[in-house]
């Protein structure tokens, strides 16, 4: 079975909405820190130097990925995850503390079947052309820390960063216009309650 990273995830749900300019670009700045509790699903590789949350996979076999380490992960206490040649990996629903650089977990991970493209896309389109829209998602790569990967379509330039408590997203509603800017996040806040 091919599972759906986040990246291939952001990918599909962009295609399915009528977005096909997709790309992956450079993270820049200064990692940003979420206050709190954060959840998400992705997978997790472990080549034998510790846990990557991955923001980007790389499919030979065994898989690789680039991402943020995971502190607390113990694969003896876990079900769920592919071993071949030493690297270990799976799909995960984690909870932890995100630092803008490792997620400590304060939960234990909780497999999951396969990574799908999620439905939270807006069914409407932005106010963008395509020029403007690939003109800011350019601006968006070289100003906005940590964005892994990132489409201009739809209206809209849609952003994959790891976390965002809302901030990132008010901010570029605020400077662009609402509508403009959509961020998706691999990591959310965890409601309290």
């Amino acid at each position: 079975m091919r599972r759906m990273t986040m990246g291939a995830a952001l990918a599909a749900a962009m295609l399915l909405s009528g977005c096909a300019t997709g790309v992956v670009g450079p993270a820049v700045g200064t990692p940003v820190p979420v206050p709190g509790e954060v959840t998400g699903t992705a997978t997790v590789i472990d080549d034998g130097d510790g846990p990557l949350l991955c923001q980007s996979i790389i499919e030979p076999l065994p898989p690789a990925c680039g991402g943020a380490p995971i502190t607390g992960w113990d694969w003896d206490a876990l079900d769920g995850f592919e071993d071949v040649s030493g690297v270990r990996w799976g799909d995960y629903r984690v909870h932890g503390t995100y630092d803008g650089a490792a997620l400590a977990l304060t939960r234990p991970p909780e497999p999951v079947e396969a990574l799908m493209p999620g439905a939270d896309a807006p069914a409407a389109d932005g106010p963008l052309d395509e020029a403007a829209a690939t003109e800011l998602l350019h601006q968006l790569f070289e100003t906005v820390p940590n964005v892994f990967a990132g489409d201009a379509g739809g209206g809209r330039a849609t952003i994959l960063v790891p976390a965002d408590d809302g901030e990132l997203q008010r901010s570029l509603d605020e400077q662009h216009g609402e509508g403009a800017v959509l961020v998706m996040t691999q990591l959310t806040p965890v409601e309290a309650g």
